[in-house]
């Protein structure tokens, strides 16, 4: 999924939760800030102080660059969670181990995850880790069937047309030729697929599209048929859930129904905003979200991760340039402590460990 889901949609469903809209910014704006926080490294201060912060996702965000990709520990906690199903008729033959890190939708292993957040309220980066999990709960769907590591249960043989010919075909000719255009992308192509399929790294965005309808061919020959408008509006609805069931103090996922008029007006956005430019679907969103579009009246937002008033941007000084650089001799000053963007990684840190420690172990799986 993209910004238009991770940030707007989320933003949209937790104020139809009962958020008041300052929480609702800071969910979305952490559901969001997965996909950008890019970053990782150690800050030193003259007092002796130091923190230690971890990126969530990849720098450039390039699938043609698999030798990079395929060696970032974000993948499963951040975006594949597992989903621990051995019997999906579409991996038959591939070991029961590679089986169950597929991504599958509304799984046992999400439903724990919701479970230890929930379980988590009183920390002062609850809300900030609330979004963190909704962007992993969200892409349990738009991920489902790919995993987080390299390997061959990731491959596209073919990305095709739906059979009703409703497919965007501007867009699926753009997939297509992606890697097409010169000697050395069409080695890449042919690399990703038959040695090193990481996640939908072959599919490349396109399950991440809410307007999209599309089907490829498995590496199992298997054709896997999708319409993202219906898998992404099952998502509304178990977001929609979870943050009503944290909302008013659920111990976990309680199912709860999204308003009716709110949930036909996401469907319409979802399927009518057809642009591939995610900023440009976000601005749409933002606009209806302004003139009152949704049943909880008109409201300006803004997202956190980016702008003069970005969680980056209050810090006093820079960030290390460099992926697991060091910015040293900086001046501590107290309110670092509780700045959004130390919160943010503190929750981010938290996610991680609690998904590699607790989460995945208590179903035998054992990932880095």
């Amino acid at each position: 999924m993209q910004k238009d889901f991770h940030f707007t949609t989320t933003y949209v469903l937790a104020r139809l939760a009962g958020f008041e809209k300052e929480e609702a910014e800071i969910i979305s704006s952490s559901s969001q800030f997965i996909d950008d926080a890019t970053n990782s490294g150690r800050l030193l201060f003259q007092n002796f102080a130091g923190y230690e912060f971890f990126a969530s996702a990849h720098k450039m965000l390039d699938y043609r660059n698999f030798e990079e990709l395929q060696n970032h520990y974000s993948w499963i906690p951040f975006h594949f969670l597992p989903g621990n199903v051995v019997d999906d008729p579409l991996f038959e033959g591939s070991d029961e181990f590679v089986k169950r890190l597929i991504c599958q939708p509304n799984s046992d292993v999400a439903k724990l995850m919701l479970k230890k957040v929930f379980a988590k309220k009183n920390k002062n980066y609850n809300l900030y880790q609330l979004g963190i999990t909704m962007h992993v709960y969200a892409d349990t769907w738009a991920h489902q069937k790919f995993c987080g590591i390299s390997h061959k249960v990731n491959s596209v043989e073919k990305i095709l047309d739906f059979d009703d010919g409703s497919t965007h075909k501007p867009h699926t000719n753009r997939i297509k030729n992606y890697f097409k255009k010169r000697w050395w992308e069409r080695i890449f192509s042919f690399l990703l697929t038959e040695y090193s399929p990481l996640g939908h790294g072959p599919a490349l965005s396109m399950p991440d599209k809410p307007f999209l309808k599309w089907q490829y061919v498995n590496y199992a020959g298997k054709i896997v048929r999708r319409d993202n408008t219906l898998i992404f509006m099952e998502a509304c609805d178990h977001i929609y859930s979870a943050l009503k069931s944290y909302k008013e103090n659920e111990d976990s996922l309680v199912m709860h129904e999204l308003p009716v008029v709110d949930r036909t007006k996401i469907e319409e956005l979802f399927r009518t905003n057809i642009s591939d430019d995610q900023q440009v679907r976000c601005v749409a969103w933002k606009q209806v979200i302004r003139e009152g579009g949704f049943s909880f009246g008109p409201e300006e937002i803004s997202y956190r991760g980016e702008g003069i008033n970005g969680w980056k941007n209050q810090l006093k000084f820079q960030l290390p340039d460099e992926l697991g650089g060091v910015s040293k001799n900086i001046e501590f000053t107290k309110c670092f402590l509780d700045s959004p963007w130390k919160l943010f990684h503190d929750a981010i840190m938290d996610h991680r460990r609690t998904i590699l420690y607790e989460v995945l172990p208590s179903f035998n799986l054992t990932v880095v």
